[in-house]
């Protein structure tokens, strides 16, 4: 019998091997696929490369990063200057360029800075010179937010 003469459903039943014709054994009939514990394996080594390069890249450019910005950090001179002698000799109206948002409400009764630490914590301000430089500033009221400490807060209330 030719391959022309074959019907179709023929020629698809006989390209796979019965069990009969392989003596009762199941042979893998795709002969060039890799078992699916292979096949993840490799994908997961190939999904891990990548990660990795992404990874390296990434560190790569912080650190080139930082030792680029180091020389720039130093050069600046941060930390140079005596906050201890700083005298806020001058008074700012914030009132005569701040209005409110809504014109219903009169002036402002209150002008806060809401955020601010002494040197008993991160900063670089006496809780004196803080309450100072609040006043130089038109702030009416002051909240002192030091770290892990209120002692900054008390000593500004007692100076206030």
């Amino acid at each position: 019998m030719t391959l022309s003469s074959r019907s179709l459903p023929e020629i698809v039943t006989r390209s796979q091997p019965s069990l009969a014709e392989t003596d009762g054994q199941s042979k893998n009939t795709h002969v060039f696929e890799k078992p699916r514990h292979r096949q993840l394996a490799a994908r997961a080594r190939a999904y891990g490369g990548r990660i990795g390069k992404r990874i390296g890249v990434m560190l790569t450019a912080a650190a080139l990063l930082s030792v680029m910005l180091i020389p720039l950090h130093e050069s600046a001179n941060i930390g140079m200057y005596d906050y201890g002698t700083m005298k806020f000799d001058w008074t700012t109206d914030p009132s005569a360029w701040l209005k409110p948002a809504d014109p219903a409400y009169s002036d402002y009764n209150v002008l806060l800075d809401g955020h601010a630490h002494t040197t008993l914590s991160d900063g670089r301000l006496t809780p004196e010179q803080l309450v100072e430089y609040a006043i130089a500033q038109g702030f009416n009221a002051l909240v002192v937010t030091d770290h892990n400490t209120v002692a900054g807060g008390l000593q500004a209330e007692r100076y206030a």
